[in-house]
């Protein structure tokens, strides 16, 4: 899915979380996470990174929820991230 596609339907997902209140939400790929960190924290977020994005692996905080964005698991998300990285990424969420 696009951005664009994905935008379309922030204010849904936005209720949704409102009212499920999740401890943690896993973003998979680039586009997933810059939308879900638009809808729930920083409108004008930017990012065309998924290694920036990801940075340090600290998660971005929405009230009680942690937001973890990571690498698309499919084949170009791993390969753009790189498959130890990957794993450490998803280690680290793991804790």
């Amino acid at each position: 899915m696009t951005r664009k596609i994905l935008a379309n339907d922030a204010a849904e997902i936005k209720s949704l979380i409102d009212i499920i209140e999740p401890e943690n939400i896993i973003c998979l790929g680039l586009d997933t996470s810059v939308v879900v960190i638009r809808t729930l924290i920083d409108k004008k977020f930017s990012c065309n990174r998924v290694s920036e994005l990801i940075g340090t692996g600290e998660p971005y905080i929405y009230g009680e929820t942690y937001i973890y964005p990571v690498a698309h698991p499919g084949y170009w998300g791993t390969s753009t991230r790189g498959e130890d990285n990957v794993i450490a990424d998803w280690m680290r969420i793991r804790k």
